[in-house]
């Protein structure tokens, strides 16, 4: 696991000494070492080999034919278990290469840079909140769930674009192309992006979520459902699954964890959303996270990934909090989420999802 640690510390440092609001800098340095930052992490998980599911998507990319040979039919009624945009994506890739590497680096291009992109334009803290995407969604995304990266990566792109609905419904589609549970974040768009003006209307929402989850639980939901109609399988092979199919439980860290963060949210959101135009739909994104976590909580599979795809706003979140506190308390809360982020690395990384780094330049 060293190499993970080696990039771990390279992110590290850059936060510490770079501790500053770059985010809207323009100085040659500060972009140099964006980009460098940027080339690295992609080189890192677009030329890395073996994860969890690295053969599988060996497989699905084997089993897709170039453009010119894959028909409408074909595509839409594939026996792969992925989304017709990224079998499309696999079909184009495949003009050019049948090796299996052009899509890992391919992917980890477009994610990547989108997340990157993102970060630089909104974010106060521009390395902090590389260090956490790092440590959050990068290790389990980037170099495993790629498909669940590259439509994370839309919706992070989606922030950019807070006031033209018609821009982020394009990235939004295109997420949903690539891994349909991205369709929850449509309704956003068309609600109207206002707050409550009152705290006790929020935790009145959460205190709903929890009730209904005391009577009729997401687990009862997923069950009810199965009943009446037919699921993708992509939704029922998980149930019954010991490895997926769990109680993750009110004390799950997890769940603690972006309860706190939604409180402190809720508490501060007139502030960011003067100071941050764009703190509102990632604002909306966070809260449907943490509300959906509770609801499914004891169905881990669907509590976890849907509440990623819409906690990716939090590496950019947490620097915006930092950044509203008071000024002789902020570096100490900016030096404990470095601190923070060592601690998320450790547990990821002894997780069991996370495979020794191997580079396809390895023997």
């Amino acid at each position: 696991m060293i190499s993970f640690w080696v990039l771990f510390i390279y992110l590290f440092l850059l936060s510490l000494f770079l501790p500053i609001n770059l985010s809207f800098s323009t100085t040659g340095g500060i972009r140099l070492f964006v980009v460098l930052t940027l080339i690295v992490l992609i080189f890192f998980a677009g030329f890395r080999k073996y994860s969890n599911d690295y053969s599988s998507y060996v497989d699905i990319y084997n089993s897709i034919p170039n453009l010119f040979n894959l028909t409408i039919d074909s595509a839409f009624n594939s026996n792969l278990n992925v989304e017709i945009g990224f079998i499309y994506f696999c079909s184009f890739l495949k003009l050019f290469s049948n090796n299996p590497v052009l899509l890992f680096f391919s992917v980890a291009s477009i994610s990547i840079s989108l997340n990157i992109l993102t970060v630089h334009k909104i974010s106060p803290y521009i390395f902090l909140s590389i260090l956490l995407y790092y440590v959050y969604n990068y290790l389990l995304k980037e170099t495993i769930q790629i498909r669940q990266g590259l439509a994370s990566a839309f919706l992070m792109a989606s922030f950019l674009y807070y006031n033209n609905r018609m821009k982020s419904l394009f990235l939004i589609l295109i997420a949903i192309s690539v891994q349909s549970t991205a369709a929850v974040a449509l309704p956003f768009l068309f609600i109207k992006r206002s707050v409550f003006k009152n705290d006790s209307t929020y935790y009145c929402a959460f205190g709903f979520v929890i009730l209904l989850t005391a009577i009729f639980s997401g687990r009862n939901f997923i069950e009810y459902l199965m009943e009446i109609m037919s699921l993708p399988p992509s939704l029922t092979v998980y149930y019954g699954w010991d490895e997926y199919d769990y109680d993750l439980g009110f004390l799950n860290p997890i769940l603690a964890k972006q309860v706190i963060f939604s409180i402190l949210l809720i508490k501060n959101r007139f502030i960011l959303i003067e100071k941050y135009p764009n703190f509102l739909l990632m604002f909306n994104f966070y809260l449907f996270s943490t509300l959906w976590y509770i609801y499914f909580n004891d169905f881990a599979i669907i509590a976890g990934r849907i509440s990623n795809l819409f906690s990716i706003g939090e590496v950019i979140l947490i620097p915006m909090l930092i950044s509203i506190s008071r000024n002789h308390i902020r570096s100490y809360f900016y030096f404990g989420f470095i601190l923070y982020s060592s601690v998320i690395l450790m547990l990821n990384l002894n997780s069991g999802k996370i495979f020794p780094y191997y580079s396809i330049f390895n023997n």
